[in-house]
């Protein structure tokens, strides 16, 4: 199925000390993808001091997901596969190979994931929603951990 127009991949990172950004994405009319496989298969996204980071992927408005880390000290954040065709999308997904979608924080801060889907929206965690919203929100002291933010909607 081909894509719709307004497929959207974007990614921010910002620190005071140290931050990286190692990370490929094809597109063309008719889907967009990023595959990290043999690229570079962990910590696409660090930053070490006061730092922000931002990872988004949509097909559209109303279909899309997104993480955020605001935090203080380091965070890793690994994702491998993110992917668009048509009005779905997977975000953390493993892209044919295994899912490797994980987010780990030492340090103070917050951590959001956001996902919408006109239809529904299946978490690697085993949660569905059908027609909605998808969200975890975590405030943290001493450092964060979530093992696979992988996801999939349409």
């Amino acid at each position: 199925m081909y894509g719709v127009a307004g497929q959207q991949s974007y990614t921010y990172v910002s620190s005071t000390e140290a931050g990286s950004l190692d990370w490929t994405t094809g597109s063309n009319y008719a889907a967009l993808g990023a595959s990290e496989y043999g690229f570079q298969s962990n910590n696409q996204m660090t930053a070490i001091g006061d730092h922000y980071i931002k990872h988004y992927l949509s097909t559209n408005v109303n279909n899309g997901a997104e993480i955020i880390v605001d935090a203080l000290g380091s965070t890793q954040v690994t994702d491998m596969c993110d992917g668009t065709w048509g009005t779905s999308f997977s975000f953390g997904e493993g892209c044919g190979c295994y899912t490797n979608a994980v987010i780990d924080t030492v340090g103070s801060g917050s951590f959001s994931l956001f996902a919408d889907a006109d239809n529904h929206i299946v978490t690697d965690t085993g949660i569905t929603v059908t027609g909605g919203n998808y969200q975890v929100l975590s405030n943290f002291i001493g450092g964060f951990h979530f093992n696979d933010f992988a996801l999939t909607g349409n």
